[in-house]
């Protein structure tokens, strides 16, 4: 198994720090490490542009080191840190060694390793925060970038009758098919993908990537889309919505509406 690499930098003040991690995120990164100071990001190395990452940091004039870690099992990592997450009492995600979290509508237990999305994120955070007021009875739903299967989980107990997860990244799928066995999912299909070519039309599409991805697929994803479907978009840095909204609208999407945090951005719209 090959080793990562490891780009580990100071945390900026400002929105200086969320930047970097979206652009890294857009040239391949395959996991993102937060503490209080510092971030860590990791790379496989075929995925690895050094031109990339030297030009991402020079825009933000911030340094980094780089050095070789192995690709291994994070869960220990993760137990030092992993905190549950709370959105209301609408939703929790934690880690199997947590207790049980006590009045909320809808646990989800994640084992995370280098999948991104795990509801500390606050793109992760908005999508699920804003899936409580969407209808996923018996819907049909793509989660376009499933990570760790968190937001196909929680389509499934809000009640969707299929789900269809991709990622482009085998760890996330085999991090994704571990957590949900783990909630004991029925209703989902995974699949290593890197575009949308499915024969099929959806109710619903989450899609929690990056700016330069959701541009990308922008057209493709509304063909995927049912009459009066809905896509819910995140992964965009607020300074992104002028970019993202015109490209959506000339597509054919509507805002329906927008939530922030954390100078992110999440948008739902309707074909």
């Amino acid at each position: 198994m090959e080793n990562f690499l490891e780009i580990r930098f100071t945390k900026k003040d400002g929105a200086g720090t969320d930047i970097i991690i979206a652009e890294l995120m857009a040239v391949g990164c395959d996991g993102i490490d937060e503490s209080e100071k510092t971030v860590k990001a990791y790379f496989s190395p075929a995925l690895f542009a050094k031109s990339e990452i030297d030009r991402i940091f020079s825009e933000q004039d911030t340094s980094y080191q780089i050095s070789e870690v192995e690709n291994k099992n994070w869960n220990a990592e993760w137990e030092k840190s992993f905190d549950p997450v709370l959105v209301g009492n609408f939703a929790a995600v934690r880690a199997s060694f947590h207790e049980a979290v006590a009045e909320v509508v809808h646990e989800i237990i994640i084992t995370p390793k280098m999948s991104f999305g795990t509801g500390h994120h606050a793109t992760t955070f908005l999508m699920m925060e804003q899936m409580q007021h969407l209808n996923f009875v018996d819907k049909t739903v793509f989660d376009f970038g499933t990570g760790t299967g968190v937001l196909a989980i929680l389509a499934e107990k809000l009640g969707a009758a299929r789900i269809i997860a991709t990622d482009n990244d085998e760890w996330s799928i085999n991090n994704a098919i571990e957590n949900l066995t783990a909630n004991q999912t029925s209703k989902v299909q995974v699949a290593l993908k890197d575009d949308v070519a499915i024969n099929c039309q959806f109710d619903l599409i989450l899609a929690n990537i990056n700016k330069n991805t959701l541009l990308k697929f922008c057209s493709d994803l509304f063909g995927l889309l049912r009459p009066g479907g809905k896509v819910l978009l995140s992964g965009i840095l607020e300074a992104d919505e002028t970019v993202i909204k015109p490209a959506y609208e000339s597509a054919g999407y509507r805002v329906i509406s927008s939530s922030k945090k954390d100078g992110w951005l999440c948008l739902l719209m309707e074909n």
